[in-house]
C-alpha cells in the first residue's frame, strides 16, 4: 500500500482509507506560531503495511524491520528476527506491530522519503540543513496510535508489544508523558490477557524463582519445589508430537518474554520517577527467564535473563529509597534491607560468573556500585529527598549491546 503525503504539517492518519493526509495552510487567520510551523511543499510516497494484503511487502518496510533488529533487536527478545521477517513476507503480522517497529527503526534510516519527512523548512519554503530524526517515523507511529483504540475491546499479544514499542518511541522523542501513558496501556492489556499467570502455559514459566519466591527465603524455595513437581506431572500427561511441542514452546516463550519486557520498563520508569510500580511481585506467577538461555545463532549467553533478575533487585531497592523523604526516615531497618539487597546482588554476581555472562556482569557491577554509594549515603544519614535521576536509567535501559552487529561508529545516531 502506498500513500501520498504532504509535509506542510505533521501527517495524520485517516482510519477509513489508511492514508496520510494533511490540511493546507493558509496565511489568513493564523497566529505567528502557526505561520512558523515547519512545512515543505513537496510530496512523497510512503508505503504502509497492511496484514492480509495480496501484494508484496514494500522494500522500505522490510528495510526498516531489518534495521530494527540490527540496531535494537536484543532489547526486545519477544520478537525473533527470522520468524518475524518470514511472517512479514507472508503478510501475517498484525499491522499495528509492524507500524510500531517501523516507527522506532525510522530514526536509523537514511531513506530519502523518511529524511524528507523530518526536514525543517521555513514558511517561505527555504530549507534549513537540519533534520528531526525523531520525526522520521511519525507516519508509522500515528497510524499505530490510531489503531490502538480498535483493540481496546479485545486486546491481543501484538497490541501489548506495539504499545510497549510506542512507549520507547515516545521516550526517544523526549516525550516522557507519552512513555508513561503507552507503558500503562501495555501493562493493562498484559494484565487483561493474564500473561503474568501460569494459566494457559504447558512448558514454560514453571521452573526457577519468581519475583515473589526470590524474596521469600525458605518458604520461597519450598514453593519452587512444588512448582517443579507440578511441572513434571504435567510433562507426563502431554502426548504431543515434537513439532507440536516446539511450536507450543515458541508461542509460550514469546508470551513470557513480552511480559518481562513490560516488567523491565515498568521498573525502570517507576524507579526513575519515584512512582509506584504497576506490576506487583506477588501477582506474578511465571518464573524469571532461565540464565542458561543462549542466543541464536551465536549461542552466546543471553543478556536478557540476567538483566531481568538485576532490574527486579534494582526495583526493590528503588522502592525502598524512593519512600525516603527525610533524613530521620533512614532507620536501622532501612540499612538492614540494603545490606540484604547487597547479599542478593553478590549471589547474583556469582551465578553470572559461573555462566560467563559478560553483559550480565557489567550490569551487575553497575548496580553494585550504586548500592554501595547509596548505603554510604544512608549510613551518613544524608537526606534522600528525590528519586533516582532519570538520566541513570536512560543509560541503564540500553546498557546491553547487541551482539549481532559491530560496535557503533562515532557518528552513528543514538536512540535517545
Amino acid at each position: 500500500m502506498v500513500v501520498e503525503t504532504n509535509h506542510d504539517r505533521e501527517p495524520s492518519v485517516s482510519s477509513d482509507h489508511h492514508s496520510i493526509s494533511n490540511a493546507s495552510t493558509t496565511a489568513s487567520g493564523q497566529s505567528p506560531d502557526q505561520l512558523r510551523r515547519p512545512s515543505t511543499p513537496r510530496s512523497s510516497s510512503i508505503p504502509l503495511y497492511s496484514r492480509g494484503d495480496s501484494g508484496p511487502v514494500s522494500p522500505l518496510i522490510k528495510d526498516l524491520c531489518e534495521t530494527f533488529f540490527a540496531q535494537l533487536g536484543c532489547n526486545y527478545p519477544f520478537l525473533t528476527p527470522s520468524i518475524f521477517m518470514r511472517e512479514l513476507e507472508e503478510n501475517r503480522i498484525e499491522s499495528i506491530l509492524v507500524d510500531a517497529v517501523c516507527a522506532i527503526a525510522a530514526r536509523f534510516s537514511k531513506n530519502p522519503i523518511l529524511v524528507d519527512a523530518g526536514k525543517i523548512v521555513n514558511c517561505d519554503h527555504t530549507c534549513i540543513d537540519r533534520t528531526h530524526k525523531s520525526k522520521y517515523g511519525c507516519v508509522f507511529s500515528r497510524r499505530a496510535t490510531q489503531a490502538i483504540t480498535d483493540v481496546f475491546t479485545c486486546p491481543n499479544l501484538a497490541a501489548v508489544q506495539a504499545c510497549l514499542l510506542l512507549a520507547y518511541e515516545q521516550f526517544g522523542a523526549d516525550h516522557d508523558s507519552g512513555l508513561w501513558v503507552y507503558l500503562g496501556l501495555s501493562i493493562r492489556m498484559a494484565q487483561d490477557l493474564g500473561i503474568q499467570k501460569l494459566d494457559g502455559l504447558r512448558y514454560e514459566g514453571y521452573l526457577g524463582p519468581t519475583p515473589k519466591t526470590a524474596k521469600s527465603g525458605a518458604a520461597g524455595k519450598l514453593e519452587e519445589q512444588n512448582r517443579a513437581t507440578r511441572y513434571n506431572t504435567l510433562c507426563a500427561q502431554r502426548p504431543h508430537s515434537p513439532e507440536q511441542v516446539e511450536a507450543q514452546r515458541r508461542a509460550e516463550k514469546e508470551r513470557i518474554n513480552t511480559f518481562w519486557a513490560v516488567f523491565f520498563l515498568d521498573r525502570v520508569v517507576s524507579s526513575g520517577t519515584g512512582r509506584p510500580v504497576s506490576l506487583r511481585d506477588k501477582d506474578i506467577e511465571i518464573s524469571f527467564p532461565s540464565p542458561d538461555e543462549r542466543e541464536s545463532p551465536s549461542h552466546w549467553p543471553a543478556p536478557f535473563p540476567a538483566l531481568i533478575r538485576i532490574i527486579h533487585l534494582y526495583g526493590c531497592i528503588s522502592n525502598l529509597l524512593n519512600n525516603i523523604r527525610e533524613a530521620n526516615q533512614v532507620t536501622a531497618e532501612t540499612l538492614k534491607r540494603l545490606v540484604a539487597a547487597e547479599d542478593d546482588l553478590i549471589g547474583n554476581y556469582k551465578s553470572l560468573s559461573s555462566s560467563k555472562n559478560a553483559a550480565g556482569l557489567i550490569i551487575n557491577r553497575h548496580l553494585s556500585t550504586s548500592i554501595a554509594e547509596t548505603t554510604f549515603q544512608c549510613g551518613q544519614f544524608s537526606a534522600l529527598s528525590a528519586p533516582f535521576s532519570s538520566n541513570q536509567f536512560r543509560a541503564f535501559a540500553f546498557l546491553v549491546p547487541c551482539p549481532h552487529r559491530p560496535r557503533p561508529s562515532a557518528d552513528s545516531t543514538p536512540f535517545f
